[in-house]
């Protein structure tokens, strides 16, 4: 049996599973990246409901920090875990590519298989390993996908950027509240939202004092004639 064909055709396999967790990696980027710009909407709008008090700040960073444990599992470590033999990328690259037509799974049996002849062995691994190389060694398999997620990675990174820069003021509220662990809760508020959770105190209104008498009011009119005057029988009138 040639040595050399099985090792080329071990590395063909490890480069398609390589290239097939590369594809998860990248998906789950992509899927992570618009959970996340999703998530942080929300809990921008959460915040400005309830006016960024320190008890809303609180309650949102715990729930921005199970979001991202639960994010990081879901979308990376657990499809990265999925494990892949020899004979399931074998399976893998013969559905993808028919032009395959089996060769992949009965090359790598193959060696195991006592009931056949060295010869036999041999050009059935040579047969696999020239089939592959006209498919490019399965490369183009994932060439697709990857361009596809990503495209899809720069896209939502663009457009989270440019949201969270140039778009309302809320989301980098929203942001400065949630990551600026150093600074108290109270802190963390925008000072428009501060200003509002401050209770004013009630002022007395000043009383008004009445101005002071002028001059020509504190002087007391003379008595009227008819009024004031008592009425005398003599002609002479004194007014």
């Amino acid at each position: 049996m040639d040595e050399y064909a099985r090792a080329e055709l071990i590395a063909v396999v490890r480069q398609v599973r390589r290239r097939w967790r590369t594809k998860l990696a990248i998906r789950g980027a992509a899927g992570f990246l618009l959970a996340g710009v999703l998530a942080m909407v929300a809990i921008a709008t959460g915040l400005d409901y309830f006016r960024f008090s320190p008890s809303a700040i609180l309650l949102a960073r715990v729930v921005t920090a199970l979001l991202l444990v639960a994010g990081a599992v879901w979308f990376f470590v657990r499809p990265l875990l999925r494990k892949a033999s020899d004979e399931q990328v074998a399976m893998y690259l013969e559905e993808h590519e028919p032009s395959l037509e089996s060769t992949m799974l009965t090359a790598m049996a193959a060696p195991g298989d006592r009931a056949a002849s060295p010869q036999l062995t041999e050009r059935m691994i040579a047969s696999a390993v020239e089939r592959l190389r006209l498919v490019e060694d399965g490369a183009r398999i994932e060439r697709e996908p990857l361009r596809k997620f990503s495209l899809t990675v720069g896209a939502v990174s663009v457009a989270a950027i440019l949201a969270f820069t140039i778009g309302p003021a809320i989301l980098r509220q929203a942001v400065s509240a949630l990551f600026a662990i150093s600074r108290s809760l109270e802190a963390a508020a925008p000072i428009a939202s501060r200003s509002r959770l401050v209770t004013p105190r009630c002022r007395k209104a000043p009383t008004r004092r009445s101005p002071p008498p002028s001059r020509a009011s504190t002087r007391r009119k003379p008595p009227s004639c008819t009024a004031a005057a008592p009425r005398r029988r003599s002609s002479g009138c004194p007014c």
